[in-house]
C-alpha cells in the first residue's frame, strides 16, 4: 500500500483516507463495467426498501373529505372523495402522516368514491393543474353547477348525462375523445363550455337537449360533428372548425340554430343534419357534392341557399 498515504482518523472517530495522487494511480486496474451497474442497482434498491409505505389515511378539510391510498411504493396519491360540500378544490399536492411525520406526495388521481350519494352536495369542483386523471360517475354530481380543470392534460372520466345543475364547464385543453359520448346529454342549465384545444370529434348526442347552450366555439381540431351531437339544444350560433370534413346525421336537428358558416374542408353533409332549424341562409362548400334526404326539411326560415357548382345531387326531399 504504498501508494497511498497513511490512513487518518478524525476528531469524531470516522476513518478518513486521503486519495492517491493521480501518478500513483496510473496503474490501478479501472473496475469491470459489470460491477458500476451492481452498485447503480444497489443504490436503487436500497431507495425502494428506504421509501416509507404509506398506510390508508382519512383527512378532513373545510368542506371535504378524502380517503387517501399511497400507490407505487408512496410516490404518489390516489385521492377517495367520500365526503364533499359546496366548492371543492383538490390539490395537486397534500401533505400526509408518513412513517411518523408528514410527506408532501403528488396527487395524481381523483375518484368520487362514497358508499351513500346523499354525501355529495358539492356544487363546485376545480381540480389543480398537476391531476393525471379525475372519475366521476353520474350520480355524484347531482349538485354540481361548475366544473374547472386548471391543467391541460387531466384525463377526464366524468359523466353529467341529465344534469339539471351543471352550467359552465372548462374542460382540460390536450384531451383528444371522450370515453362518454352523452356525457352533457340533457343538461337542462348548461350555459358555458370551453372545449379541449386538442379534441378531434364532438361524439354522438355530446349536447343533445341543452336548452340554454346557445353559443360555442368548436376548436380547429375537431374534424367530426357526431350523430345528434347538438339535437335539440339552444345552440343558436356556432363557430366550427377550419378543419371539419363530416357532419353527421340529424347533428343540428330541431335546435335553436338560427347562422352557421360551413367551412370549405367539409364534404359530407348527412341526412336531416339541420332537420327543422331556424336557419336563414346557408351556404354549401365546394367540396360537398350531394344533399341528402331531410337535410333542410321544414327549416321555414331559410329563404337563402347558394350552391357550388360542384354539386351532383340535391334529394327530393332535401328541402321539403
Amino acid at each position: 500500500m504504498k501508494n497511498f498515504t497513511s490512513v487518518l482518523r478524525s476528531h469524531s472517530g470516522a476513518v478518513q483516507a486521503r486519495i492517491p495522487s493521480l501518478r500513483s494511480v496510473t496503474k490501478q486496474k479501472s473496475t469491470p463495467p459489470f460491477c458500476k451497474v451492481c452498485r447503480w442497482l444497489m443504490v436503487l434498491l436500497v431507495l425502494t426498501i428506504s421509501m416509507p409505505v404509506l398506510a390508508e389515511v382519512t383527512l378532513t378539510s373545510k368542506n371535504c373529505k378524502y380517503e387517501i391510498k399511497g400507490t407505487e411504493g408512496s410516490r404518489y396519491l390516489k385521492i377517495y372523495l367520500i365526503y364533499t360540500n359546496g366548492e371543492v378544490r383538490v390539490p395537486d399536492n397534500m401533505a400526509v402522516p408518513t412513517g411518523g411525520k408528514n410527506v408532501l406526495l403528488p396527487v395524481k388521481e381523483v375518484v368520487a368514491a362514497s358508499d351513500y350519494y346523499g354525501n355529495y352536495k358539492v356544487t363546485k369542483y376545480i381540480f389543480e393543474p398537476n391531476i393525471e386523471k379525475v372519475e366521476i360517475p353520474r350520480n355524484y354530481n347531482r349538485y354540481v353547477k361548475s366544473v374547472i380543470f386548471e391543467g391541460d392534460n387531466t384525463q377526464v372520466a366524468i359523466d353529467f348525462l341529465g344534469s339539471s345543475t351543471l352550467e359552465e364547464v372548462r374542460l382540460p385543453a390536450n384531451i383528444t375523445q371522450f370515453e362518454r359520448p352523452s356525457t352533457f346529454r340533457g343538461c337542462d342549465m348548461l350555459k358555458r363550455v370551453i372545449l379541449p384545444e386538442k379534441l378531434k370529434e364532438i361524439p354522438a348526442y355530446f349536447f343533445k337537449e341543452c336548452p340554454n347552450l346557445t353559443t360555442l366555439v368548436i376548436p380547429n381540431t375537431v374534424t367530426k360533428i357526431g350523430r345528434e351531437a347538438f339535437s335539440g339544444s339552444g345552440i343558436s350560433q356556432i363557430t366550427l372548425s377550419e378543419n371539419l370534413t363530416t357532419i353527421e346525421a340529424m347533428a343540428f336537428k330541431e335546435s335553436g340554430l338560427t347562422q352557421i358558416t360551413l367551412p370549405e374542408s367539409l364534404t359530407t353533409i348527412e341526412a336531416s343534419a339541420f332537420y327543422k332549424t331556424k336557419l336563414e341562409t346557408i351556404t354549401i362548400p365546394k367540396n360537398v357534392t350531394k344533399i341528402p334526404t331531410d337535410c333542410f326539411y321544414q327549416c321555414e326560415n331559410l329563404i337563402r341557399a347558394m350552391f357550388p357548382n360542384t354539386l351532383t345531387t340535391i334529394d327530393a326531399r332535401a328541402f321539403r
